[in-house]
């Protein structure tokens, strides 16, 4: 499943990155990820924000079928 959010590029983005990606993983039965997962998508639209100079960023957050509940896969 993927899901994706695309929002201006605007320092208020960063939080609503961080909650989008943390219903994804609810979503997705995958809460184990969510701390982690807030940070790296938190320091990407940060820095989106203050280096790339553009009006709109997007996000993406694909969740395989792998193991779940803090199981590895492969």
């Amino acid at each position: 499943m993927t899901y994706r959010l695309v929002a201006p590029a605007v320092p208020t983005s960063a939080r609503l990155a961080r909650e989008f990606v943390s219903a994804a993983l609810v979503a997705a039965d995958r809460r184990p990820l969510i701390e982690n997962a807030r940070v790296c998508v938190s320091d990407a639209v940060t820095n989106v924000v203050q280096h790339a100079r553009v009006p709109v960023l997007a996000v993406e957050v694909t969740v395989g079928a792998g193991a779940r509940r803090g199981g590895r896969s492969g």
